[in-house]
């Protein structure tokens, strides 16, 4: 007498169900890419339009933190060339946080699982990752950063549009020096002047409010040794009329001796420039060496607002 195999049936059983179940994923997975997606989740049903004045050629991309009702963070989205960013979200209130141009000069702090909206940071990548905002290394220069900000409510099952007015987050250096000898053709690098901009605040916070202490950037030159001109530009943070920075420029990279020192708020002031919330600034002033005396003066002031407005 033959005995029974009773695990071949239970096998087979197994099997049976295994393909049943590789079909069925199979047909949903098919039914998500054809024309009739009802059955597919929606890869967007929150669109955040972003605002600004000739947008394609002053921002490459857009990052957005998104922040619920209890300032917890939800999740964040980048776009680059693109000035609509799509979300998927589930009904309730939040708050967008949008940062334009944050690349390769910017870090933020804030946009991650288990973290709130008070604990957004702004900064160059060249300070330290703490809450401290120690400087470790050279800063030259900010991306020309702009911001935004939009509180709003998702309503269950109804896609919404909702449009963010950036506004700039950064000011524009551009710093030329003229007359110096140790800029002429046959210099060595080493012995190249350096620009040092002091007393800058280098952190934003989620309301684009600057925080920390003081800090020295030093940004980088070009050299036109032929004409013995430096030409430097320099995007920072924000800041008031009435602020403590000065601008130093030095012989060398060997030798700190300081050859000039500018107040850029008394510069400012003589040449009735104003840093207005929500407008263009860009600050070019020219350094002149030449018999023994200074001056300082507003370069290109003709051709070159000091607080152009964004086109229209």
């Amino acid at each position: 007498m033959k005995r029974k195999d009773k695990g071949k049936g239970k096998g087979k059983g197994k099997g049976t169900v295994h393909i049943m179940f590789t079909i069925l994923a199979v047909m949903l997975f098919t039914a998500c890419i054809g024309e009739d997606r009802s059955n597919c989740p929606p890869a967007a049903n929150t669109f955040l339009e972003i605002e600004y004045p000739d947008f394609s050629s002053r921002i490459s991309g857009v990052r957005v933190g998104i922040f619920d009702s209890s300032n917890n963070f939800v999740t964040e989205k980048t776009v680059s060339g693109e000035q609509s960013v799509p979300l998927y979200l589930d009904a309730g209130y939040y708050t967008a946080v949008c940062w334009g141009n944050a690349l390769d000069n910017t870090r933020i702090d804030g946009f991650s699982k288990g973290q709130s909206i008070d604990r957004v940071r702004v900064y160059h990548p060249a300070y330290s990752g703490s809450l401290s905002y120690s400087a470790t290394d050279v800063i030259t220069s900010n991306d020309s950063l702009y911001y935004g900000r939009i509180d709003f409510i998702k309503i269950h099952n109804m896609d919404l549009h909702e449009t963010v007015t950036f506004k700039p987050a950064h000011v524009r250096l551009q710093i030329t020096l003229a007359g110096l000898s140790n800029t002429q053709t046959g210099t060595s690098p080493q012995d190249y002047p350096l620009i040092r901009v002091n007393n800058l605040k280098a952190v934003y916070d989620q309301d684009m409010n600057t925080l920390g202490d003081n800090t020295t950037y030093i940004p980088q030159i070009e050299i036109n040794t032929s004409e013995q001109i430096v030409t430097a530009r320099c995007d920072v943070l924000r800041f008031a009329d009435d602020n403590p920075i000065v601008i130093d420029v030095i012989k060398s990279a060997g030798d700190n001796t300081v050859l000039c020192s500018v107040s850029l708020k008394e510069f400012m002031a003589s040449n009735n420039i104003n840093i207005i919330d929500g407008r263009e600034a860009v600050i070019p002033l020219r350094i002149t060496f030449r018999g023994g005396n200074v001056s300082v003066t507003l370069e290109g002031w003709e051709s070159t607002p000091a607080i152009p407005k964004p086109p229209r």
